[in-house]
């Protein structure tokens, strides 16, 4: 049985999960570390985080976020060579 503190607490938490789509994000950053196997998931999620950050398009499928991503990452490379 809870209490009316934890039910809160859980509430609050599904609350904030749900209005910032931590659901979304872990899956995403999950689905990364599988792919790659990395020696060291820390250091690999941290670095995924830093230099390929997911934001969540709500409606976007993977891999069009995937394509937005490639986009992205040529039109920073023009940029660059220039």
């Amino acid at each position: 049985m809870r209490s009316g503190d934890d039910e809160e607490i859980i509430s609050n938490i599904c609350t904030y999960a749900n209005e910032h789509e931590i659901k979304e994000i872990m899956k995403e950053y999950l689905k990364r570390l599988i792919l790659a196997k990395p020696d060291d998931p820390v250091a690999f999620l941290i670095e995924s985080i830093e230099s390929d950050p997911f934001v969540h398009t709500p409606g976007t499928s993977s891999e069009g976020r995937l394509h937005q991503r490639k986009q992205e990452q040529k039109k920073q490379q023009v940029v660059e060579n220039e």
